[in-house]
């Protein structure tokens, strides 16, 4: 069962890796617990709440719930976030300031779990650390009214996985 785990893991984070922009910058929030290995490390900055000394690209620790800006970050075509955000209170926010940060043809790269399962999970105990159960179409709401674009989602195994694109103009 480990081995399954581990595969499941290893697919979303793949998937994930795959629908970044090929160029500019990538930002991995929340990659403390599970860097992204598929990602260029030279492109790729982390941002979370504590430090991984074994994270293949550099971190800037940041309080999510505060928000992410102000960041002199530049050039940023990919932001990842890959379950972080039920998590968090007042996502939302972190959401925004993510449409802020990207650039123009910029893509948000969300995952998070299945509901009807982490419904399950909260219930038997199991996800006590997450504070909202997201659903994908509220979600999807969500980053159209900030102004995402094109927003989409899938099943990749455990988790949805949604896109949504910054267009300017």
């Amino acid at each position: 069962m480990r081995g399954y785990k581990v595969f499941m893991e290893d697919s979303r984070q793949k998937e994930l890796a795959s629908l970044c922009n090929n160029e500019g910058k990538i930002i991995d929030l929340g990659c403390s617990q599970r860097p992204n290995l598929y990602l260029d490390s030279a492109r790729t900055l982390g941002l979370d709440i504590r430090l991984n000394p074994e994270c293949p690209y550099g971190t800037i620790i940041r309080d999510f719930e505060k928000g992410l800006l102000p960041l002199d970050i530049d050039n940023v075509k990919s932001i990842i976030i890959g379950e972080v955000l039920e998590h968090f209170r007042g996502y939302e926010r972190l959401l925004i300031d993510c449409f802020k940060l990207l650039e123009d043809g910029g893509r948000l790269v969300v995952s998070f779990p299945d509901p009807l399962i982490d419904s399950f999970m909260v219930f038997r105990g199991k996800s006590l650390d997450h504070i909202h159960i997201l659903h994908p179409i509220h979600l999807k709401r969500l980053l159209e009214d900030i102004g995402f674009k094109s927003v989409v989602y899938s099943r990749c195994f455990k988790w949805y996985v949604m896109t949504g694109l910054k267009l300017e103009g």
